[in-house]
């Protein structure tokens, strides 16, 4: 469960990481980051929950699917130190209109996520790449 955490809050945190995205892109991500570290200061499931589409579905390892409510709680559940170590250690990477792969590395293992972007700029969909 810890490690289904630590994946997807790096999704949500990687405004200070290396970006090859379009400007665009760029822009709109760092909202959602910006977006998702004020929701978790002030423990407001509202804002947290503003970055997601109500269809939102991340799928991890062993055919795990967790839908927005289980994310949200999930995120909800990590203090703002944390959420600052994942942003430090999150690189993001551009593969096309409304979609990317986030990269975390912690203790020198990397895992590695695909997202889709909804056109409102929300999160669509996600799933772990990295088992």
């Amino acid at each position: 469960m810890k490690l289904a955490l630590f994946v997807l809050l790096s999704t949500f945190l990687f405004a200070s990481a290396k970006q090859t995205k379009i400007p665009e892109d760029v822009a709109k991500g760092e909202e959602l980051v910006r977006k998702v570290l004020k929701g978790i200061e002030l423990r407001d499931r509202k804002i947290v929950g503003s970055v997601f589409e109500d269809s939102f579905v991340y799928e991890g390892c062993k055919n795990t699917k967790l839908g927005k409510k289980e994310v949200m709680d999930m995120i909800g559940s990590t203090d703002l130190p944390m959420a600052m170590v994942l942003e430090s250690n999150t690189q993001i990477l551009y593969m096309g209109p409304h979609k990317f792969t986030t990269l975390t590395t912690d203790f020198g293992r990397t895992t590695e996520s695909e997202f889709v972007v909804s056109k409102n700029w929300k999160l669509q969909s996600g799933r772990m790449a990295s088992c």
